[in-house]
């Protein structure tokens, strides 16, 4: 596995358009979204690794540009952590990498939103402090366990503010899509 690959596992939460077809199928389709070129992040458009310049970046493979998916409403893209717990505590929903808030539940949504911008109560349960493990007794997958030094776990926490801003974020995707009459998905 890339580098680029494990920094795209993320989830994006962003309004869409619903369409079930005659053979039971359903379709969701992120609103006017549209594929891009950008310029590389990586290399910053030269095409070459920006620690050996004499190989081509990994990440647009010597291109200088990248594929992007790009949608004119707001959206929000987190880690898998992160985004299961938006999807638990706020959403009210079984973790799953993809889904949807249905038009019938995103009045009820705005207003849980609202309140979690207002309310600092509201907001305690995706609030988590930093960790850093280490683990000193490990068991490899042959089933013999060592004890030493074990990988190191670190976890940035989030704080208050950030957790305000996830929601407000979370918001505007949500009336962007009320507007426009659209769910909210994820995925």
């Amino acid at each position: 596995m890339k580098i680029h690959e494990i920094l795209l596992e993320t989830i994006t939460f962003n309004a869409c358009s619903v369409d079930k077809r005659d053979d039971g199928t359903t379709h969701i389709t992120p609103h006017n979204w549209r594929k891009v070129k950008e310029k590389c992040w990586v290399c910053k458009g030269t095409s070459k690794d920006k620690y050996d310049p004499k190989y081509d970046c990994d990440m647009c493979y010597g291109t200088g540009k990248i594929d992007n998916e790009a949608c004119d409403g707001p959206q929000m893209r987190m880690s898998n952590m992160s985004a299961g717990e938006v999807i638990r505590d706020i959403l009210d929903q079984e973790f799953d990498y993809s889904g949807m808030v249905e038009k019938t539940d995103m009045p009820k949504l705005r207003q849980k939103l609202i309140r979690m911008i207002n309310v600092e109560k509201d907001r305690e349960k995706l609030t988590r402090d930093p960790t850093d493990e280490q683990k000193t007794r490990v068991t490899r997958k042959d089933g013999v366990s060592t004890i030493g030094k074990g990988p190191q776990m670190i976890g940035f926490g989030r704080n208050d503010s950030q957790t305000k801003q996830l929601a407000a974020q979370l918001l505007k995707v949500v009336e962007y899509a009320a507007k426009h009459d659209l769910v909210l998905s994820w995925g």
